[in-house]
């Protein structure tokens, strides 16, 4: 242990510059102690390293092994000090614990070294100034100056001679405008002070003069009673009526709807190509006006109907009565409809489902309350009524606007099914930026994981795609592999396809779809389901046109028609 110490020690001289010197004798003789360094100022609390080493008569530097102490503080035995808290002194000091061959053997040896601590000896309260309402409200600290120049947390007391302050420094003004004081003060006696002005609050306002009395309530807008169809064209029809007033003496503004048939104003659709688009804007009240409805088709009868209104449609609009029915056919002639296409599903099917679209909710459909009902008497399977789903202007992607549903089908056990629809898009249809334009789903395992997509971004071809989603493999797009077949905007299609589950955990299940009756895709290596989910087919089957995936608007109104929803399976 001594040879040790030793080594420390010698370790400790170097690590200071001392260069040990070595008596040449059979004996060393030491005669002082030193401490290293031997003196020393640093902050209360902080720690300092010292070291201690011996000199003999002869002058040589020797190491020494010493117990050390201190008058305050403490120090271990390997010399590392720490202060105390207070600012006072301190000594430390080394103490030899035995004599080597010195000649008076029973004195005890002894070196010290002088710690000076940084004192504390200013605080300084901030802010020194402050102008304040009567009662508002100021915090005041405060911090400590020691003689070296840092910084410290003091604790101090604080006083106000106007208003009140916490103790934590939160001053709150008096109600009284003057000049006052803040003081803050340290247990050493150390003190400093802020001024405090609080100006008078202002005067009270006057009284408001009293309220003008309230105008006369806005009346309703007129209602136009001359709407006539002027002149048609094979795809457009002109209209003309007398303008009427909105109400509040301007001229109204007008929402032109139309339907092929007889109108009915819910479900008929506002005017979205030519000069009569939605909102038609006012011109002089009692002014005979002239707009165009484009987009038409050619050799159909079309009934027409405007409401006057003021303000902002879908934000602030006042409507009138509705117009007068006014009636026009279209020229030209209708090409004939293609024979309908013959049916894909396989022998032995039993029927399930078969929506016709004569009601909103019918044989278990759910709806929801944009689903709407449109008149096409062109309608491919059993026409007049057709159902539709509106994507408004503006519409953002990552969404449908309606849809429509049949839950529990897949308690019949089916692993095998056919899907049957027929399908329409407007001719002005705006494929997502994504591509993606989904259709319908079917679900299996409580999870949608069949869906049908018109792929295809603003104008572009429409390809017909299955695509999957929630299956043990992940996402898989089926593209078309038998034939490129575009899914033309503004015509019926019929979309079939049949959907087989695969067996366990195999990739066997089958995927087939046609268009039109001619087969565009066909994949047998399909893994639908794990083996521990359920093969059973109509967890759900919809109608859920959702709008690509997210981001994206739709230019203008543009729709969706479904002609009969067939469902089979096996």
């Amino acid at each position: 242990m001594l040879r040790r110490a030793c080594l420390i020690v010698a370790l400790l001289l170097v690590a200071c510059n001392i260069e040990p010197r070595h008596a040449t004798g059979p004996k060393v003789q030491v005669a002082h102690v030193f401490v290293t360094p031997g003196t020393v100022t640093i902050n209360p609390l902080a720690t300092q390293q010292f070291a201690a080493y011996g000199r003999t008569n002869t002058g040589d530097s020797v190491p020494v092994s010493v117990q050390w102490s201190t008058s305050a503080g403490t120090i271990t035995q390997r010399a590392l000090f720490t202060a105390d808290s207070s600012e006072n002194d301190v000594t430390v000091t080394a103490s030899m614990t035995e004599q080597i061959a010195s000649s008076a053997a029973s004195a005890l040896l002894t070196g010290s070294a002088i710690v000076h601590k940084h004192a504390l000896i200013a605080i300084v309260l901030t802010p020194a100034a402050v102008t304040l309402a009567a009662g508002g409200k100021q915090q005041f600290t405060t911090k400590g100056i020691r003689n070296n120049g840092d910084t410290m947390q003091v604790s101090v007391t604080y006083a106000a001679t106007g208003g009140s302050i916490a103790t934590g420094g939160l001053y709150t003004a008096a109600t009284t405008a003057g000049g006052f004081r803040i003081i803050a003060t340290q247990a050493k006696g150390l003190a400093d002070t802020s001024i405090v002005t609080i100006t008078a609050p202002p005067p009270p306002p006057p009284p408001p003069p009293p309220p003008p009395p309230p105008p006369p309530p806005p009346g309703s807008p007129g209602q136009v009673t001359d709407l006539a169809v002027a002149s048609v064209t094979n795809t457009s029809a002109t209209l003309s009526f007398t303008e009427v007033n909105d109400g509040i003496g301007a001229p109204a503004s007008y929402d032109i709807r139309y339907a092929p048939g007889t109108i009915n104003w819910g479900s008929a659709s506002s005017v979205t190509q030519g000069t009569c688009t939605i909102p038609v804007a006012g011109t002089t009240i009692g002014a005979r006006r002239q707009c165009t409805a484009l987009g038409l088709t050619q050799a159909t009868a079309y009934q027409f109907q405007l409401v006057a209104f003021r303000g902002t449609i879908n934000v602030n609009a006042v409507f009138g009565p509705l117009s007068n029915v006014a009636n026009g056919t279209t020229t030209g002639s209708l090409p004939p409809p293609p024979p309908p296409p013959g049916s894909n599903e396989p022998p032995g099917f039993t029927p399930v489902t078969d929506r016709p679209f004569d009601a909103l909710t019918e044989l278990g459909w759910g709806a929801g309350a944009a689903l709407s009902l449109f008149v096409d008497l062109n309608g491919p399977k059993s026409p007049p009524s057709v159902g539709q789903v509106t994507y408004l202007a503006g519409f953002g992607g990552g969404s449908a606007p309606a849809n429509t549903w049949l839950d529990g089908v897949n308690s019949r056990g089916y692993t095998q099914v056919y899907v049957s629809m027929w399908l329409k898009l407007s001719s002005n249809w705006q494929g997502h930026s994504s591509g993606v334009n989904k259709i319908g789903f079917v679900w299996v395992h409580g999870d949608p994981v069949v869906y049908f997509s018109a792929q295809g971004s603003g104008s572009s071809p429409l390809d017909p795609e299955v695509r999957l989603q929630n299956t043990p493999a992940g996402a898989r797009n089926l593209t078309p592999n038998l034939a490129n077949l575009e899914f033309t905007r503004g015509q019926w299609h019929h979309w079939e396809a049949v959907l087989v589950d695969n067996t366990g955990d195999l990739a066997n299940g089958e995927a087939h779809w046609w268009i039109d009756g001619v087969k565009v895709g066909e994949y047998r290596d399909v893994q639908y389901s794990s083996s521990s989910q359920s093969k059973f087919w109509g967890d759900e089957l919809s109608w859920n046109p959702i709008w690509g995936g997210v981001g994206d608007a739709v230019g203008q109104t543009q729709y969706m028609w479904m002609d009969h929803f067939y469902v089979s399976g096996r």
